[in-house]
Formats: structure tokens, C-alpha cells, sequence
């Protein structure tokens, strides 16, 4: 396989799990840059799925549920995650663009969600490029939705913002 670059800083990504081991999938990839360290999920992992079913059966939960266990990713969280994800731009967008969200899974897990298009809306699931940040420490969904809230409008002073907290 082609040595694959990371979607942030061009450097070269290793595919591995969320521990940072090495392994053969090609679904989840993290940068080798140690000042950038980002994560991105490959978009084969939608192969893994079966996409003639809805997003929310019981086939693709399981799926899901079994991929992240292999990558080593967090089934169960304590608290709360805000996530930030990069978007690929868009022609009339004169910044680079990020979508603000917040969860209860991990912000893997959430953003491979919003890759296959469970629980997604806004139409950014096809502009997804990786995984740009996330917040933890949040302990009720209302704390969260505040975080989110907070942290959209930060980053809106240099950044086109998508997500429920830019309302």
C-alpha cells in the first residue's frame, strides 16, 4: 500500500489503533508528526458497513461496537467529549471550515458516525477530513452543549463554524 500523509500537516499517518499501535486494518490512520498527532478514519471504513441497510440497524451497531473495540477505542466514556472535525473546503468558503460537535462516545466513535451518516445531518459528512480536536471534562449533556456553544464562537473568529452550537 502507498505511504498515505496526514490530512492536516502532509506528514506521514501510520494506520494503528487509538493506543498508537501499529496494524494492517487501513481504517483509522494517526499522523507520525509528533507536534500534530492527528487522527483520520480512511473512507474504506464505510466498506466495513453494510450500507444496504439504515445506518441505525443492529447489523451496523454491531459493527460499529466490534470496529472500535478492535482499534482499542472507548466503548464507554465518563463525561462528556465537544469534538471538532476539519472540513475539506468548500468553493465559496474563504477559511478553512470545521464542524462543532459534542457527545457522549468517544470522539472517534462520534466522528465515524458522522461518516457513514448515523445521527449526521448538515450535509458535512462527505467534507470530513479529520479529527482536529476534542474537549473532554464535560459531566452533563447541558454542560457539554454549553462547551460547544463556547468553542464554536472561539473558533469563529478564524474559522467558517458548522454545528448546533453556532445558533
Amino acid at each position: 500500500m502507498k505511504k498515505i500523509k496526514c490530512r492536516h500537516c502532509k506528514s506521514e499517518a501510520v494506520s494503528c489503533d487509538f493506543k498508537g499501535k501499529k496494524n494492517k486494518k487501513n481504517l483509522l490512520f494517526q499522523c507520525q508528526n509528533q507536534k500534530c498527532k492527528k487522527f483520520f478514519w480512511h473512507g474504506r471504513v464505510k466498506n466495513e458497513f453494510n450500507l444496504k441497510e439504515k445506518p441505525d440497524s443492529a447489523k451496523n451497531i454491531l459493527i460499529e461496537k466490534n470496529l472500535m473495540k478492535s482499534l482499542s477505542i472507548p466503548l464507554r466514556v465518563k463525561g462528556r467529549y465537544v469534538y471538532v472535525l476539519a472540513l475539506s473546503k468548500q468553493k465559496d468558503e474563504k477559511t478553512e471550515s470545521l464542524y462543532v460537535g459534542q457527545t457522549g462516545r468517544h470522539p472517534l466513535q462520534r466522528y465515524l458516525q458522522h461518516l457513514r451518516k448515523y445521527k449526521s445531518g448538515r450535509g458535512t459528512s462527505n467534507r470530513l477530513k479529520y479529527l482536529k480536536d476534542y474537549y473532554s471534562g464535560f459531566t452533563t449533556e447541558e454542560d457539554s452543549l454549553n462547551g460547544e456553544k463556547v468553542i464554536s464562537k472561539k473558533l469563529m473568529k478564524s474559522y467558517k463554524v458548522y454545528g448546533d452550537g453556532t445558533k
